[in-house]
């Protein structure tokens, strides 16, 4: 059974794929621990994972679970990586669970119409599902180490993110929406609407932000935010093109367009960190420095990338990606992506 401790517990990590038994048909099919992945000599990166089997120090990439189709959105917390398969066709997607000491994946949920998105607690893993007929979407929950699945909303418009605080969930909607509901379920509230493009909800104790785009050719995007006491949505920026992901800490929020940009989390002036940016997805952050992803103009041309928050020259951690999705970190340790083609999820360890 895994273990849940408060998020931020630095904890000693072993490589993933070392700890299970070459008996176990599962490792192999899980983890990618594969005659291909040990055999390839080439000195380049492994086309099928993204692997750079060349690479012998401490930082290269690492694949931490192949034979993921569609992998996309990641969390995690301070024992357990979680991240959402999303394979083409309807009730094909899966929630998975990996112990971050290095385990066999586990399942938490499978037959998922299009997970697109993933947040966790110290209880429960949220996700949303877009259910890809109209209103078929979801917002579903189930105990970080295994168990009963909840579905705390139904008939929702292409939901696109979710995220959660100590009572309530958020999530964003297709038709312009934003929107809440207490973790356990029942009334729906209504937050904002007439939002286009909406998605990248995150929240604070007093706030919740997202991302829009206007849908336009230009794709003029903007970050707002709404009060928890009440009131309007709030435009704290806008003007650039349409925004891909959304990351925050505790004094600003971080966003990705053609350029990573930064504003303090009540506006102000926008610093840009990086430009040149291709086809930027997510974020994640540790201490004193952003990462990203770039899916790049072609498959197998996908980076993860990294910058101090305080500006600086971008540093790159991964090259040759297949199409990179997502980005979290594991504090001290490690940051962790997605890669959708290459159906893997992958590591680089800090040292």
């Amino acid at each position: 059974m895994m273990q849940t401790l408060p998020y931020g517990t630095v904890i000693a990590f072993a490589l993933i794929g070392c700890g299970h038994s070459d008996s176990d048909p599962r490792a192999d099919a899980a983890t990618g621990d594969s005659a291909e992945l040990r055999e390839n000599g080439t000195g380049e990166a492994d086309s099928e994972s993204g692997a750079d089997v060349s690479c012998t120090t401490a930082h290269c990439p690492t694949v931490v679970a192949s034979k993921q189709p569609g992998a996309w959105a990641l969390a995690i917390d301070a024992h357990n990586l979680y991240w959402t398969t999303s394979a083409s066709g309807i009730g094909t997607g899966t929630v998975v669970a990996l112990s971050l000491t290095g385990h066999v994946p586990v399942t938490l949920a499978s037959n998922q119409s299009d997970p697109v998105a993933i947040v966790v607690d110290a209880a429960r893993v949220y996700w949303v599902t877009d259910g890809i007929l109209p209103r078929n979407g979801e917002v579903l929950s189930a105990p970080v180490d295994g168990g009963a699945l909840t579905t705390v909303v139904s008939g929702q418009s292409h939901p696109s993110s979710v995220a959660v605080d100590s009572t309530t969930l958020y999530w964003t909607n297709g038709d312009g929406e934003v929107l809440s509901a207490a973790k356990t379920g029942g009334t729906v509230s209504t937050l904002s609407t007439g939002q286009q493009f909406v998605s990248n909800v995150l929240t604070d104790s007093s706030n919740i932000y997202w991302t829009n785009w206007d849908g336009s050719g230009n794709g003029i995007g903007s970050l707002m935010r709404l009060p928890k006491s009440g009131g309007d949505a709030q435009t704290l920026t806008s003007g650039d093109v349409a925004p891909a992901g959304l990351a925050m800490d505790a004094t600003s929020l971080y966003w990705t367009t053609d350029n990573l940009s930064k504003i303090a989390l009540d506006g102000g002036a926008t610093t840009t960190l990086a430009n040149g940016l291709s086809q930027a997805g997510r974020l994640g952050i540790f201490q004193s420095a952003v990462y990203w992803v770039e899916d790049g103009p072609l498959t197998g041309a996908g980076d993860v990338k990294s910058v101090p928050i305080v500006g600086g020259s971008p540093a790159t951690i991964a090259s040759s990606q297949r199409s990179p999705v997502s980005v979290v970190v594991e504090p001290g340790e490690a940051v962790y992506w997605t890669d959708s083609e290459g159906g893997t999820v992958m590591r680089s360890n800090f040292h």
